[in-house]
């Protein structure tokens, strides 16, 4: 998603081009959103000012400091360096297919809005993709080194619908205070949990979950 360059170069030699994208459908509809609909400069001085995203479905309201990473830039109309941000967004909906690393019934709503706006034949969930077992990129960090998939087993004890899994993405940072909080959620409602930590926030974790074992 971040090559939307190739789409001129594809169209040029008359081949076709996919956008792959690593986030979900409905990461993909709020870039799309706000690209598309930018928003007025006025409106942004304030972090704290909510903004109503009200054309993707539930009508999703966030506080500006939540999307600030999206818009790293404010648009601009006419400015070379907006255009080109914009144009980057609209051209990826442009492509031959857009294939997400995700699977549908996680984010149903979102990629029919998808599909509503680059058209029903062209979206595809190519499901997860995780790496083999003897890719060492597979193997995660910490003291005791050990392959994702050793996590199956375990998984395969718990009956359906009963695991949480939790995750905050790559460039969410949690603080002390909202780890607490969502540990002591999740032991009140006695919830089994697969929580993917930071290698930067591991100790932290370990010692404020620690307090509830």
């Amino acid at each position: 998603m971040f090559m939307w360059w190739t789409h001129q170069l594809a169209c040029q030699l008359g081949i076709r081009q996919f956008m792959f994208s690593s986030s979900g459908a409905m990461a993909m509809s709020i870039i799309y959103s706000l690209r598309q609909y930018p928003l007025e400069n006025d409106d942004l001085n304030d972090p704290n000012r909510l903004i109503s995203l009200f054309r993707i479905p539930n009508s999703l309201i966030y506080p500006w400091w939540q999307l600030q990473f999206l818009c790293s830039t404010h648009y601009m109309e006419r400015d070379p360096i907006s255009e080109f941000l914009k144009d980057g967004v609209l051209v990826n909906m442009a492509s031959f297919g857009l294939m997400f690393n995700w699977f549908s019934e996680l984010e149903r709503v979102y990629f029919d809005h998808v599909m509503e706006e680059a058209g029903p034949d062209r979206v595809w969930a190519v499901d997860p993709l995780q790496p083999t077992e003897d890719d060492s990129s597979a193997k995660r960090s910490g003291s005791r080194p050990e392959l994702a998939s050793d996590i199956s087993p375990w998984l395969d004890t718990c009956e359906d619908r009963t695991v949480v899994y939790v995750c905050f993405g790559s460039q969410a940072v949690l603080n002390n205070n909202q780890i607490e909080e969502i540990t002591s959620r999740l032991e009140k409602n006695r919830a089994k949990f697969l929580w993917c930590v930071k290698e930067a926030q591991k100790d932290t974790w370990r010692e404020i979950t620690a307090r509830y074992h």
